[in-house]
């Protein structure tokens, strides 16, 4: 067995081993009872950027002169992204209680077929007296589609570009509390690791993130204001294992730290007996500085990047089971290359556009039955 495929042989076991240790819980003296939730969405968004190409790789392509360094159709798309989750929770006095929850999702793409992608994921919640919960989340994508990169291993002829993926693996830890009625605050730790195919193995990487937030809510949950803030660190392999003793590295280093600061809120803007409107609009700005030291990885020693992200939405929450969103976001990257770097390149430095609409359902499929009820309840919503 590889490596890769113990983790997912782990991640899989533990997934089945919560799923199985909650269906046998018994639920406590005068609990609200546990029950199977059931959720379905189907997004769709239009993409300007796909793979997040600078102004002079889109030139690139659209002139056409060099088909071997893209894989693409164009660099606008449209995709359609279906989601299916299923949940197992268990409510009690006090707020206390567990939620289990499975989750897959798929992206497909109309025009570019070779960045299409599933993935799967898992999370456990306890909530426990006083407002706190803790929850543990594990996610995995297989196969995920970068760009064309150049491999210096390859011979120059015919390319030397190739095809650059790699899989994902995502675990994380999440603690929050409730500090008063309207306030609340977070802690969170995430860890990644990729793997890239055989052609990129130096860019094999694991990524370190914390982050802290504080939260405050409008009564009856008509609102709240989030602010957030984190430190994120990936450390690359950064290289291949065919160096010649005494040779400069050939091989690029895509290891960087950085900060994650945004602040986001959401408000009703509308709301009736059985449906309300909710608008929400946040922005994000990341930072990465790359820590490369070698002068002949050009496009990352000396490197910085500055990201800004503005997102607005609008959704309409039409009945107990159903709800329709709409979604806008922009993004603008900065770098900054070093000294070694083309003084004409743009590599890095891009924008983006991406405008969304999705369609949700959600309910109950199952309710556990009230002590001396004759059946359980049916299907049902949130």
């Amino acid at each position: 067995m590889t490596r890769w495929a113990a983790r997912r042989s782990g991640l899989w076991a533990l997934t089945i081993a919560v799923f199985a240790s909650g269906v046998c819980f018994g639920r406590a003296d005068g609990a609200d009872g546990r029950r199977v939730l059931i959720r379905a969405g189907l997004d769709s968004y239009y993409d300007d950027n796909l793979l997040q190409y600078s102004d002079d790789q889109i030139a690139l392509f659209q002139q056409g002169s060099s088909p071997d360094r893209f894989s693409i159709q164009s660099v606008d798309d449209l995709e359609i992204d279906p989601a299916l989750s299923v949940a197992l929770e268990n409510r009690m006095k006090g707020g206390r209680g567990w939620r289990m929850t499975l989750q897959g999702k798929g992206v497909f793409h109309d025009k570019n077929k070779t960045a299409d992608f599933r993935s799967v994921s898992a999370e456990w919640r306890q909530s426990f007296s006083l407002g706190s919960s803790l929850a543990l989340r594990g996610y995995y994508l297989p196969g995920f589609y970068l760009r064309q990169l150049r491999d210096e291993d390859a011979p120059p002829v015919p390319s030397p570009y190739r095809r650059a993926e790699f899989s994902l693996l995502i675990g994380s830890l999440s603690w929050r509390q409730r500090i008063t009625s309207g306030t609340s605050a977070g802690l969170a730790y995430q860890f990644e690791h990729r793997d890239y195919n055989a052609e990129f193995v130096e860019r094999n990487s694991q990524a370190h993130q914390g982050e802290a937030q504080f939260t405050w809510a409008r009564p009856r949950g008509r609102g709240s204001v989030r602010i957030h803030g984190g430190y994120r660190m990936l450390d690359a392999k950064a290289v291949d294992g065919d160096e010649l003793p005494g040779a400069p590295p050939d091989d690029p280093d895509i290891g960087y730290h950085g900060v994650l600061v945004g602040l986001d809120g959401r408000t009703d803007l509308a709301r009736g007996q059985s449906w309300r409107i909710v608008g929400s609009l946040g922005y994000e700005l990341g930072t990465r500085d790359f820590t490369s030291k070698e002068p002949t990885d050009r496009y990352h020693s000396g490197r910085s990047d500055r990201s800004h992200t503005v997102e607005a939405g609008l959704r309409w929450n039409a009945s107990r089971h159903w709800s329709l969103a709409g979604s806008y976001a922009f993004t603008r990257n900065s770098a900054r290359l070093g000294a070694a770097a083309p003084s004409s390149s743009e590599v890095g430095s891009y924008t983006d556009n991406r405008v969304g609409l999705g369609i949700e359902w959600s309910g109950v499929l199952w309710r556990e039955a009230p002590k001396g009820a004759t059946r359980p309840d049916t299907i049902e919503g949130e």
